[in-house]
């Protein structure tokens, strides 16, 4: 699901979350009815701006393959038991604002 398609879901679960707070409606019937509702006209929305419904809009790569390789990725990062990790990389010293470094220039 892309960035439109969320979009279109999260306005029309807000509008639709708004409606049954400010209108007081009650009851599992009644509440869908105006999911319903609600959704009938966020789709005319995006048909009347032009926009693509969600149904035409194509899928997204799947994430499958990025969660592969973070997991390869993971795993030579930490070293098997009883090995000793990496030897940190030193860090590097600054010099203080205003100052010279050694040996002067």
């Amino acid at each position: 699901m892309g960035r439109e398609e969320l979009a279109s879901n999260l306005f029309r679960i807000t509008q639709t979350d708004a409606k049954l707070r400010d209108e007081g409606i009650v009851g599992q019937t009644k509440a869908i009815n105006t999911h319903r509702e609600v959704g009938q006209k966020v789709r005319k929305a995006i048909e009347d701006i032009g926009g693509k419904m969600p149904e035409t809009l194509p899928a997204e790569p799947s994430i499958k393959p990025l969660l592969d390789e973070k997991k390869k990725k993971r795993k030579k990062a930490i070293p098997p038991q009883g090995q000793a990790a990496l030897p940190m990389e030193e860090e590097t010293t600054t010099s203080v604002a205003g100052s010279e470094p050694e040996g002067g220039a």
